[in-house]
Parts: C-alpha cells; sequence; structure tokens
C-alpha cells in the first residue's frame, strides 16, 4: 500500500448531489464525506448525510488497509469489514456477513479536487445494485482534518 496514494484520500469532502446517479432509491440532498488516516495506518470515515426524504443519518466505520476483514459489531448487516488499495489506486472497502461481501465501495479521485464513490449492495434476491456519489474536496476543511485531533489542554 502506498500511503501517498492512500493520504490523497484524507480530508472533508462535500457531496455534489446534481451528480449522483442512483439504482436504488433516491440520492442524497447533502453530505459530508470525511477521511482520517491514522499513524497506526488505519483508515477512519466518517459520513454525515440528509436523505431526500430530509432525514439525517449518521456513520463512522474504520479498520486496516491491509485486505483483511476484520471484525465489525456496530449494524446488524455486516460481522466483519475489509479495507484494499487497488493497484489502479482505488481504495475499496467492503461489508461482510458470514462469510458473504453484501455491500462494497470503490473510491476513486479525480485530480485530487473530486472523489466519487461507487456504493454496491446485494438485494434479498441476490441481484446487485450500484449507487453512485461525487464529493468535491472541502478546502476550507483541510486546515482543521489536516491538523487532527485536537490535544487536551494540561
Amino acid at each position: 500500500m502506498s500511503s501517498d496514494v492512500t493520504g490523497s484520500f484524507e480530508g472533508s469532502w462535500i457531496l455534489q448531489p446534481e451528480l449522483s446517479r442512483y439504482q436504488l432509491g433516491l440520492p442524497p440532498r447533502s453530505g459530508i464525506y470525511i477521511v482520517w488516516l491514522g499513524r497506526d495506518g488505519e483508515i477512519t470515515i466518517e459520513s454525515d448525510w440528509v436523505s431526500a426524504s430530509g432525514r439525517r443519518h449518521q456513520i463512522e466505520f474504520s479498520g486496516r488497509i491491509d485486505g483483511h476483514p476484520y471484525p465489525y459489531n456496530s449494524t446488524s448487516i455486516a460481522d466483519s469489514l475489509k479495507f484494499e488499495l487497488t493497484s489502479t489506486g482505488l481504495l475499496r472497502s467492503s461489508a461482510w456477513l458470514n462469510g458473504r461481501v453484501m455491500m462494497w465501495a470503490e473510491r476513486e479521485l479525480a485530480d485530487d479536487k473530486l472523489l466519487t464513490i461507487h456504493v454496491h449492495g446485494r438485494l434479498s434476491d441476490g441481484s446487485v445494485y450500484t449507487n453512485t456519489d461525487v464529493y468535491r474536496r472541502d478546502i476550507d476543511a483541510e486546515a482543521i482534518v489536516n491538523r487532527g485531533p485536537l490535544e487536551p489542554d494540561h
């Protein structure tokens, strides 16, 4: 894994809903996507969005980018997560349940300013859907993200 390539994903991203394309459901009205890379090689992804119906949603997940599944117990739709960086520079994650891939996402960068995320999911009949979101890097938030977690006052 190249930390330079992985580090390119790090930052705060603002959803461009007019560029979203959904096969299942409707695209969100708005959203923020934040990617953190820890010193220990772990990636953390935070997503906060407002659905087409106006409901606010949040999710956070993390793991090592090494292609190995790790236990995950924050939802009933997955019991493990896996992150990997492909040879073509895609940051891929997958959510597994009972040894079967249920959802997977592929993240790709364009000019370090646009992040496209293709989320694929498996429906109960076994068919697969793809929802695609496009985010623009939030330059104003970069100083905060690059600073990392705040240190407590002593």
